[in-house]
Order: C-alpha cells, then sequence, then structure tokens
C-alpha cells in the first residue's frame, strides 16, 4: 500500500507573525491584559484574569481578533492558545507573539494545536536562547514546518482535543471531588 506524502508548510506561508504589547497592567478595565501566568499548564486561561490595560489610541492594533494564535515565546513554558472573543476584548503581553494565520489554509485551533505538541516543544527548546530568559526567535517561528492536512482533518483534530480537554477536566474535578469527600469524611470520624 502506498502512503500519500504528507504536506507541510512553514508557519510564514500560512500566517503572519506580530508581537504583543509591552504596557502596564491595571487591576482593573474593560481590555483583558494576557500574560503567560493566566494560562494553566495546557495553555488554557484562566476564568480569573486579573490583570487588565487602559486602551490608548495606538493600541487598536494590538487588539486580538478571533483565530489568532497567541505563541509564549518568552521563558522556559513555551505554550499557544487560540484567542477568542467569548472571553472578552483582549491585548497579549509582549511575552507572547501573535500569529495571524490565513484562514483558508489552516484552522487556528489545529495551528494552537501544533504547536503545543512535544515535538514543536522540543523544537522550540532547542532553538532558545537567552542568558537568563530563554527567548525564541521570531524567525524560528516562521521557519517551523507544521503537517498541513485537508480543512477536514483540521476540524476533526481539534474536535477529538477538545474531547480530550473536557475529558481532562471531569477527571480533575472528580479527583478533587473525591478529596473532599475523604477529609470530610476523616474529620467526621475523629469528631
Amino acid at each position: 500500500m502506498k502512503k500519500n506524502k504528507q504536506i507541510t508548510s512553514k508557519i510564514n506561508s500560512i500566517a503572519d507573525i506580530g508581537f504583543g504589547l509591552q504596557g502596564k497592567s491595571e487591576e482593573s478595565g474593560a481590555i483583558l491584559y494576557l500574560q503567560p501566568r493566566h494560562f494553566n499548564s495546557f495553555g488554557i486561561p484562566q476564568t480569573n484574569i486579573d490583570s487588565f490595560i487602559n486602551i490608548q489610541p495606538n493600541y487598536d492594533k494590538y487588539l486580538l481578533k478571533d483565530g489568532d494564535v497567541l505563541f509564549a515565546g518568552k521563558g522556559v513554558r513555551n505554550f499557544a492558545w487560540c484567542y477568542s472573543s467569548k472571553i472578552g476584548s483582549a491585548i497579549a503581553s509582549a511575552n507572547f507573539y501573535v500569529i495571524s494565520p490565513n484562514l483558508n489554509k489552516i484552522n487556528p485551533e489545529y495551528l494552537a494545536i501544533i504547536l503545543n505538541m512535544p515535538e514543536a516543544n522540543n523544537y522550540f527548546q532547542q532553538v532558545s536562547s537567552g542568558m537568563t530568559v530563554q527567548s525564541v526567535r521570531k524567525s524560528s517561528i516562521e521557519e517551523f514546518e507544521i503537517p498541513l492536512p485537508d480543512m477536514h482533518t483540521q476540524q476533526i483534530i481539534v474536535d477529538i482535543t477538545g474531547l480530550y480537554l473536557q475529558e481532562h477536566n471531569l477527571i480533575n474535578q472528580l479527583s478533587e471531588n473525591k478529596t473532599k469527600l475523604y477529609n470530610a469524611l476523616i474529620k467526621k470520624i475523629i469528631e
């Protein structure tokens, strides 16, 4: 049986890459100011994002659009996440690259999934540099090659990942509830 050759593409041929904004965060406001600390180990934002930014006239270009993929390129934890306006208006901090994919060529959620795979993580760890804070160069992201199946296959991968994350969350909730039940039972026996 003949195996089809896998199509790959460098990120710079399917997306534009920009930078987040170097700004000063505030404790309240209308625009979320996303920082790496707001994301869990799966690169999913927490529900209680606690930093905001006051919009300035030249900040409009930094407002995230649905489908923008944030990539944490500074520090030891590289991860990607696909922005959705469901969380509210937001601007990414300078710790992120903002990848704006060509929606005719790639599903942005699929792109984030691929950037979170162990192979991508290994690549970005190898190409990062810096004395005190590791940083991935923009050119390293642009040159990174990703598998590019058809849009239908990309959507299947997005759906499978969504189901996996739902299951993972349910298992975590079950574990937390078991711990609470166990602690309550021990406390009741002691009293």
